[in-house]
């Protein structure tokens, strides 16, 4: 649901967290460790109000986080974080404007938790301005395709 008033971000940010927290409680079977990795994960970001301040989204099974006041991603500063299962995870950040998978600032391996290097990178994108992000659906097509 788009909103155009600054104002109310708050709350489209807070939904867009129940959505993926909704989505990674949908995981069995073997995707379950991931799953339980996700949550646990959305689950302290949140206790720490990060959820007021940030938009949470998922494609395939990636936790997409950004500033972007409406869904949708192209090339503002934004955070992926991989679930691999067995409480390990894979960040990449792209603060640089370039499409992440040619030239992503950095890819870490560790285990799930905030802290560290991901709580750093989220730092810096707390630092960035709300972005005011509108797309045409098929500008989000090639966008998700090239995932």
């Amino acid at each position: 649901m788009k909103r155009t008033k600054k104002d109310c971000y708050k709350i489209d940010f807070i939904e867009s967290w129940d959505l993926v927290e909704e989505f990674y409680s949908s995981f069995s079977g073997s995707w379950s460790s991931s799953g339980k990795d996700a949550l646990r994960l959305i689950r302290q970001m949140r206790n720490l109000k990060l959820d007021k301040e940030i938009r949470a989204g998922q494609s395939l099974t990636t936790l997409i986080l950004s500033r972007n006041l409406n869904h949708g991603l192209d090339k503002e500063p934004h955070i992926q974080i991989h679930f691999h299962g067995g409480n390990k995870m894979s960040v990449i950040s792209n603060f640089n404007g370039e499409d992440v998978f040619n030239s992503p600032d950095v890819s870490i391996k560790f285990e799930v938790n905030y802290t560290g290097y991901l709580y750093e990178i989220t730092q810096k994108l707390l630092e960035k301005e709300l972005i005011l992000n509108e797309y045409d659906e098929e500008d989000l097509d090639s966008f998700f395709a090239s995932l």
